[in-house]
């Protein structure tokens, strides 16, 4: 099935360590969107702390959607404009309020625009989350909030180990009215008993009439957890909590490893831009036979630039998800390692083959012009819990209609 949606979260997902966003990263989104898939950034940030990076993504323009407030708000990027929303009432915020001073914990409310927080000594978590989100912080006496602000959600904030102590003794009856999550070892969120990021999803799915399994969620912590149970097709990154990847199809790098750019699942087709030569040899090798080609044959273009892009043409036409990347080619017969896929990965490829490689460079050095697509079959080691050859025979017959459709649309077209 082709995934036409991908939620994506931001912090420990999106951008690395250093909270940036990678080129490789960025090329891996723009690319997604050109073939038509809503990519739609999961956050629990609102709207505010958001829009830098989904500027720097090109993820602004009229059809392009963004979950804020860990699925409070689902809004239209152009317009700003709520098409889902899931707030707190007044009643709410003093119930919660009441609570978090019982049990000892700092506590802050969000609306669309503002933080406000009613402890005297604020908490450093709340000034970060001011410091994120670039949102104006302010104090509230209690008795100052007024039953006509829109407060989207609160959040319980404090050292871990407080904070800890206090979700332990949160009662049924709160968690079974609210949504609860954790967001960060500091952060405990409090949402809408209707606000996660599954029902998120869910509900834009719906909206723009995209079938559940035809939905992709990539997250890393237990606030991406319904999301990824959700989806079609579920990614934990390699630095996810334990939680989330036991509840996840597949495994990816991590933030810091460009592990968005990896989300390729078995089943996806990808355009070969380029290839990596690592099987030890070269088909070339001994006497050359000039009537075939040069000596030396020029490798700077080894798969045509023109034929690739009729190829996605009509890929996006059919609605086939196609990929681009590099394909690094081994000998064989074993599947590669995990610290060999790891060096795959720093050296540049996307996807990795036992095939391919020595006869584009046949093909070249006679001159012929390559167009190369490769059926991802399977995750690499160390994404998936094992790899076996009846897993690539299964993913083979799933994909071979659209496979042969997109060859023999692409063959017409050239």
């Amino acid at each position: 099935m082709t995934i036409k949606l991908i939620a994506i979260d931001i912090d420990g997902t999106l951008i690395n360590s250093h909270h940036e966003l990678t080129e490789r990263t960025k090329e891996a989104i723009t690319k997604a969107k050109e073939q038509g898939i809503k990519i739609v950034v999961a956050t629990g940030r609102p709207y505010p702390g958001v829009a830098n990076i989904l500027k720097e993504l090109g993820l602004e323009d009229k059809g392009d959607y963004v979950i804020t407030y860990n699925g409070s708000l689902v809004q239209e990027c152009d317009t700003k404009k709520a098409i889902v929303s899931h707030g707190l009432s007044y009643d709410n915020f003093i119930e919660i309020e009441a609570l978090s001073r019982q049990l000892g914990s700092h506590l802050h409310s969000i609306d669309r625009e503002n933080i406000y927080t009613a402890n005297h000594h604020i908490s450093p978590y709340t000034i970060h989350e001011a410091s994120l989100t670039g949102m104006p912080l302010h104090y509230r006496a209690v008795d100052q909030m007024t039953a006509d602000m829109e407060i989207v959600k609160m959040m319980m904030i404090d050292e871990p180990t407080i904070l800890d102590e206090v979700i332990s003794k949160l009662p049924s009856w709160f968690t079974d009215k609210y949504t609860t999550t954790k967001s960060a070892p500091f952060y405990l969120e409090v949402l809408n008993k209707q606000a996660n990021k599954g029902i998120a999803v869910k509900e834009l799915a719906d909206y723009l009439g995209i079938k559940q399994e035809e939905t992709m969620a990539i997250g890393d912590n237990e606030n991406d957890l319904e999301m990824v149970e959700y989806a079609g097709m579920g990614v934990a990154m390699a630095n996810a909590v334990p939680k989330l990847k036991a509840a996840a199809n597949y495994e990816t790098l991590s933030n810091d490893e460009d592990g968005v750019n990896t989300s390729f699942t078995p089943g996806n087709l990808m355009l070969i831009t380029d290839q990596i030569n690592f099987t030890g040899t070269n088909p070339l090798i001994g006497e050359n036979d000039e009537n075939l080609g040069p000596r030396f044959p020029d490798m700077s273009e080894p798969y045509d630039i023109e034929y690739g892009k009729v190829a996605r043409k009509v890929a996006a036409d059919l609605k086939i998800t196609l990929q681009q990347g590099v394909y690094m080619g081994f000998t064989g017969p074993t599947y590669e390692t995990p610290a060999e896929v790891r060096m795959a990965r720093v050296m540049g490829a996307d996807a990795v083959g036992m095939s391919t490689v020595p006869e584009v460079i046949v093909a070249r050095h006679m001159g012929m012009r390559v167009l190369g697509i490769t059926c991802v079959t399977n995750l690499a080691a160390g994404m998936q819990a094992n790899l076996n050859h009846a897993e690539v025979v299964e993913t083979t017959e799933r994909v071979k209609a659209d496979f042969k459709m997109l060859i023999k649309q692409t063959l017409k077209n050239i």
